[in-house]
Parts: C-alpha cells; structure tokens; sequence
C-alpha cells in the first residue's frame, strides 16, 4: 500500500486538538500494539481497536485493518489533551 492510500484512510479531523484524556491515551496504545498492520483479517485485538476509535474516541473509522491501525497510529501522535488544572504555573 503505498502512501498516497494510506492517507486516504485518515479520518481524524485535521488541526483539532488532542481529545482524549491521559488515561484514554494510554489504554489506545496498548491497543495499538497488540494490532499489527500486516494481519489480513480481523481478529479481536483489531475488533476491540476499532471499538475504542469509534465509541471513545468518536471517529467514523472503516472497519478494515489499514484503516483502524493507521488512525490509532495518528491519535497517538496527536497526544492527549492536558488539564490546565494540572499545569505548573509559569513564573514571571
């Protein structure tokens, strides 16, 4: 698959700001790595993959290998968002 089609499958919504928690963040990349892109068909790991893309992180993910593991791979770049509440306070 060449890169041109992959990025095709990217249904993560461009220049939005990271939405998931810390927790989220780190339960998608543990899920990330049980899924490999090579797999030719579903299984459970990709199943339960897909289930956090689409119920979690709300995206309209195709139900195909390719697609779940490139759009977890772009979530995961992305981050996750970070509470204000959280922050150290800058000094002046």
């Amino acid at each position: 698959m060449n890169a041109e089609t992959i990025l095709q499958l990217n249904v993560a919504p461009e220049g939005e700001e990271a939405w998931l928690s810390y927790d989220q963040f780190l339960e998608l990349k543990q899920l990330f790595e049980q899924v490999s892109p090579l797999q030719s068909e579903m299984n459970g790991e990709a199943f339960r993959l897909y289930d956090f893309l689409t119920n979690v992180a709300r995206l309209d993910v195709p139900m195909s290998v390719e697609a779940i593991h490139f759009n977890a791979f772009v979530l995961i770049r992305r981050g996750h968002k970070v509470d204000d509440k959280w922050m150290t306070p800058q000094l002046k």
